[in-house]
């Protein structure tokens, strides 16, 4: 690795402290949320039809175990009345 004392210095003097001064007084504008209260009001709306999926499910589900259970027990009674 080449060190050059021309590399080393710099041209013009305070050029660094200028540069400073000017990065920091850069202000980049960030743009303002707008989009939190919708996407809020959103996840609120979707977690309700979740909750009304979720009991409407196990509503179905016990409906259809009521199911099965009728046919385990009308199947078991035609068991036994073919045995006898």
């Amino acid at each position: 690795m080449i060190l050059l004392p021309c590399f080393l210095r710099i041209a013009v003097p305070g050029m660094v402290d200028n540069f400073q001064k000017q990065w920091e007084a850069l202000k980049v504008p960030y743009p303002k949320d707008t989009l939190s209260s919708q996407i809020e009001q959103q996840a609120a709306q979707e977690k309700t039809n979740y909750e009304k999926f979720v009991s409407e499910s196990k509503t179905r589900i016990q409906g259809i175990n009521q199911v099965r259970i009728c046919g385990e027990k009308e199947k078991n009674a035609l068991l036994k009345k073919q045995i006898c």
